[in-house]
């Protein structure tokens, strides 16, 4: 079984080339958690550098990412999609809301703004400058 590994990474941490990044963690198939927990952890510093990678942290991310994706499609269960409704029910539940509630707090706010005043809103003009 595989342990964790120590540090939170950081890409400016991460080798540039292939063999140091393997050396770092080898990209193997992933067997248990401890296995997922690192790989994705190595892909997460990798992740949104794409435009900054090297060719091969290019190959190492790709490779990573498919060995995490093997692994979830066989072990990872995802939650069912939820329409819309569904997800706001589940909010109004967890907050102990219920539609007349939020409708009469809705109602409280809009009577406690303040009104809009289209004078206030408008900005003063733009004077030139001379250069």
């Amino acid at each position: 079984m595989s342990t964790k590994t120590k540090a939170p990474l950081s890409f400016a941490a991460l080798p540039r080339d292939y063999p140091a990044l393997c050396r770092l963690h080898l990209p193997r198939p992933i067997h248990d958690k401890a296995d997922y927990d690192n790989t994705v952890e190595i892909a997460d510093a990798l992740a949104g550098f794409e435009d900054a990678m090297s060719t091969d942290q290019t190959d190492y991310f790709d490779l990573l990412y498919n060995l995490i994706e093997v692994y979830e499609e066989e072990h990872v269960k995802w939650p069912k999609k939820r329409t819309a409704l569904q997800r706001l029910q589940y909010l109004l539940d967890e907050h102990n809301l219920n539609g007349a509630t939020s409708r009469a707090s809705s109602a409280r706010r809009a009577t406690s703004a303040t009104p809009f005043c289209a004078a206030n809103a408008r900005s003063p003009p733009i004077t030139p400058v001379s250069v």
